[in-house]
């Protein structure tokens, strides 16, 4: 074999690498999948969830069952919208979901029975990650970026941080038809780079 017929050789086997490949998408929960905030803010009165202060905010849930609040928590619209296309696309998604913090066990038993509840089981993550610091998971094992989908600023860019690509998404916002636009284009972006 030639030099020429040894690039073209690896060239046709980074074309089928791209072709197969698929980053793993992480999904949030709250805010992306279901509502959080709109309980707490009828509860306590307010016009928005920015209204709510960290006092009020922890007096709450002083006063809830915190894993019946989570297993209640009512699913966007969107939601099963968002993981049919995952699901179309990428073949399968994790969840990354944040538990609250003086809660961890409580928050993440109600997180796992609302997905037992909301979701068919071909709609089920293949996991379900609850930490605090989702950015541990931005790049694979051998360092290509995976995608999350979330609500909140601070998780976007720690995200983008660490090196991977992160698609804000509110879903009480309307954003679907982006979300739709920016995954697609992630994943043909990732396939040209492996080809190169």
């Amino acid at each position: 074999m030639n030099f020429r017929q040894f690039k073209e050789a690896k060239q046709i086997e980074k074309e089928e690498l791209a072709k197969d490949y698929k980053p793993t998408v992480y999904v949030d929960m709250d805010g992306v999948l279901c509502d959080f905030k709109s309980p707490i803010t009828m509860t306590l009165g307010k016009q928005t969830f920015h209204q709510v202060t960290n006092r009020d905010f922890n007096e709450f849930f002083k006063g809830t069952n915190v894993s019946d609040y989570f297993s209640k928590l009512p699913m966007f619209p969107e939601a099963r919208m968002l993981i049919e296309f995952v699901l179309g696309l990428f073949g399968s998604y994790k969840i990354c979901s944040r538990p609250l913090k003086h809660y961890v066990k409580q928050s993440i038993h109600g997180k796992n029975k609302w997905i037992k509840k909301n979701l068919e089981k071909n709609h089920r993550p293949v996991t379900a990650h609850y930490v605090f610091d989702k950015s541990k998971y931005a790049v694979d094992e051998n360092g290509r970026p995976n995608i999350l989908i979330d609500d909140q600023d601070d998780n976007i860019r720690a995200w983008e941080d660490a090196g991977g690509i992160a698609i804000q998404f509110e879903a009480d916002h309307g954003q679907f038809h982006n979300l739709v636009k920016e995954l697609t284009e992630a994943l043909e972006s990732q396939k040209e780079k492996i080809k190169e």
